[in-house]
């Protein structure tokens, strides 16, 4: 970003709300095999269907998060981990923090926000894509 910037470029991030690597391993493996399912009928495939195919191998990466059915509880974001550097920027009020009602993906989601956002300067834009 800092090259970015150093041009004269705006800064644009994209981050996905579906991140199939936070998916729960049972369903990505029965998504793949509605996919292999629909290939075999001979059925035409859509754009996230075919990269689904296309990824079939790789088993998601993630932690489950993203449509594991968790229970909506309070959060605090940013969620701190352990060796956090941004403690005392929050202590002091540099950072902001914000309680929310969320799931364990969406809270992960706006952590995930939240860190670009206050870590890599400013941003100009950002697009996160849209659920149908």
């Amino acid at each position: 970003m800092t090259s970015a910037r150093e041009a004269g470029l705006k800064v644009g991030v994209y981050l996905s709300p579906a991140d199939g690597a936070e998916l729960p391993a049972e369903f990505f493996a029965q998504e793949v095999q509605r996919i292999e399912d629909k290939i075999a009928a001979g059925e035409p495939l859509t754009i996230e269907e075919q990269a689904t195919y296309e990824d079939r191998a790789l088993s998601p990466s993630g932690q489950g998060r993203y449509g594991s059915g968790s229970a909506v509880t309070e959060r605090t974001i940013p969620t701190l981990v352990p060796n956090d550097d941004r403690v005392a920027a929050l202590a002091s009020g540099e950072f902001p923090r914000f309680t929310v009602r969320e799931d364990d993906y969406n809270a992960y989601y706006l952590n995930q926000l939240y860190e670009l956002f206050t870590e890599y300067g400013p941003i100009d834009e950002l697009t996160t894509g849209r659920f149908r």
